[in-house]
């Protein structure tokens, strides 16, 4: 992936001014889009940092415990590259606040809590679906009341969900069963 080159860019004289992205390990999930809809939400409270501060720490803890999927670096440079992650309760919720875009390719069980996330924020999204997963979305229901349990019915059912302010557009590669090329975006 891009990310395992940005090291050996970062040292070449013409990047210099390149900046490594920063990441928190933590799970994209309707925990977090609750966490920034009430800190948003709670103007006048004084407590809504430390209510914040709690998320972040259980978040945070799940997040470390979860079992990575797919691309992972390994464990020499996850070492030598501590300053990329966010740690800080504050910083995390900054960064979260000042997001411009939610971008999910093959987001896994984040699809919902992804889009759900940039209209808390009032950001542009874009999402490729991908798994289904029934059995841990059993809430999840077309509007005939069914429950969605294929692809096709996933992406009725976020049509469905966010319309009519979601837009479809096909990506030019081939889809498959492990690789989809619908994206569903906000205008």
């Amino acid at each position: 992936p891009l990310a395992a080159l940005l090291p050996r860019l970062e040292g070449k004289a013409e990047v210099s001014d390149f900046a490594s992205p920063r990441h928190m390990r933590i799970l994209v999930d309707s925990d977090l889009v609750e966490a920034i809809r009430c800190y948003r939400r709670d103007h006048t409270d004084d407590d809504k940092f430390d209510r914040w501060n709690q998320y972040w720490q259980s978040a945070t803890r799940r997040g470390q415990e979860a079992t990575p999927l797919g691309y992972k670096e390994d464990d020499e440079a996850d070492d030598n590259r501590t300053d990329v992650q966010i740690k800080i309760a504050q910083e995390a919720l900054e960064t979260i606040l000042s997001a411009k875009l939610v971008v999910g390719f093959h987001p896994d069980q984040a699809t919902d809590a992804g889009i759900d996330l940039a209209k808390e924020l009032d950001i542009p999204y874009c999402v490729v679906p991908c798994c289904v997963f029934p059995s841990e979305f059993p809430n999840r229901r077309l509007a005939d009341g069914s429950r969605v349990r294929c692809y096709s019915e996933l992406i009725q059912y976020l049509q469905e969900r966010h319309a009519p302010s979601i837009r479809t557009e096909s990506l030019n590669f081939h889809f498959t069963d492990t690789a989809k090329n619908l994206v569903l975006y906000s205008p």
